[in-house]
């Protein structure tokens, strides 16, 4: 099984994990072609883009939380229904 179908199944595990890294959804939206994106100013705002053959853009914005770099639950379910949503999960 691939890291990606690992990290995929993991995300979407019933209920949500609680100790879902950053750096875990880093290497999770790079396997679905996503690059990062940092803001400027030295801010954790991320934002995850990848452009479709036909042009159309999706993205993912998210914050790096911190100290610890675990994600809140808020934002696992909101990248969850965003992947479904673009069929990549």
């Amino acid at each position: 099984m691939a890291k990606r179908d690992k990290l995929t199944a993991k995300i979407y595990s019933n209920p949500s994990p609680k100790d879902f890294r950053f750096d875990e959804l880093i290497t999770l939206l790079q396997g679905f072609g996503f690059v990062m994106h940092e803001k400027t100013g030295g801010s954790s705002h991320k934002y995850f883009v990848r452009t479709l053959d036909s042009g159309e853009v999706q993205r993912i914005d998210c914050s790096c939380p911190h100290p610890g770099g675990i994600l809140k639950i808020y934002q696992i379910k909101q990248i969850c229904i965003k992947l479904t949503q673009w069929g990549l999960a």
